[in-house]
């Protein structure tokens, strides 16, 4: 009785292990095994550079590019944020796009410079790209909007996190001449200038003393290096508005109502009234760019 059940075993052993060594189980067992967690993201320098020449500021996080620019007459203004280097959820493409306009210098000279733009919206971007030419707007060249490089700069959140700051858009308006010949318009420096910070002394400056617009708040960046998980989320870390406001200095004259010692903070107050949190803002900062904001928001 012995012999007829070894022999059983035996083959029950051998088939087991023909199954178990086979191409098709190893794969059928690879996919069933549990998914390798995505590797987490992590922040890069968005270097600022500016050109003397033709008053447009440019952002890269290439370091080769940064040094090809700084060879080319550009200056560096050193590191302007952090941005992500791969998309996590709650965060959205910095898209850059390329213009060459025509420039005047100081004496006269006439030559082609690049402008860039950096936005979120994807409207934007495709509006730009497929807009015609407009030498007698623009600057007296025939050059349309292009994607510069890949077409993005990197990756910003869309809501503030915690441990983010505003990455607040200033536009310089187009200032014109004519050109040499008589006929064509050519751009004076900073004219179609798109400028980008975090530093509300900055923005400041820019609206009141260089001419430039205010365009909105294009993301959220972070101002120190740090390493995003692949599970982030706006929504995971959501921010009190009163915290928030009195962590920006701001202080509490009555519920609801908040009264900021700087612009940035005003903004803030102002988006979180927007939405029903708070109920009142004013500044103590500069009263003439209050009632610039006032108009835009």
């Amino acid at each position: 009785m012995t012999r007829p059940v070894t022999i059983s075993f035996l083959l029950i052993v051998g088939l087991l292990s023909l199954v178990t060594t086979s191409p098709l189980f190893r794969r059928a067992n690879a996919h069933a095994a549990p998914n390798t967690p995505p590797p987490s993201v992590h922040t890069v320098p968005l270097y600022r550079l500016y050109s003397p020449s033709t008053g447009i500021n440019f952002y890269t996080t290439d370091v080769n590019r940064r040094l090809e620019a700084m060879g080319a007459g550009w200056s560096s203004e050193g590191v302007a944020a952090h941005i992500l280097n791969g998309q996590a959820p709650g965060t959205v493409a910095l898209n850059v796009l390329v213009i060459q306009l025509r420039f005047v210098g100081p004496k006269g000279n006439e030559f082609n410079g690049a402008a860039f733009t950096f936005t979120t919206s994807q409207h934007e971007k495709e509006q730009k790209l497929h807009e015609e030419p407009r030498p007698s707007q623009m600057g007296g060249t025939n050059y349309p909007w292009e994607l510069d490089g890949s077409g993005i700069t990197g990756y910003v959140a869309q809501k503030q996190l915690v441990g983010t700051v505003p990455l607040y858009r200033l536009y310089h308006p187009g200032q014109l001449q004519v050109a040499a010949n008589l006929v064509d318009r050519v751009c004076r420096p900073a004219s179609h200038d798109y400028f980008y910070t975090t530093s509300e002394d900055e923005k400041a400056n820019a609206l009141t003393k260089s001419g430039y617009k205010f365009v909105g708040i294009e993301g959220y960046v972070w101002p120190q290096p740090t390493s995003v998980g692949p599970h982030l989320s706006a929504d995971s870390a959501p921010i009190n508005a009163d915290t928030d406001l009195l962590n920006r200095g701001c202080t509490r004259p009555g519920v609801g109502s908040y009264k900021c010692p700087t612009i940035g903070g005003y903004e803030a107050c102002e988006s979180y009234r927007k939405n029903g949190k708070v109920t009142a803002c004013t500044t103590s900062a500069n009263q003439k760019v209050q009632a610039a904001m006032d108009k835009l928001l």
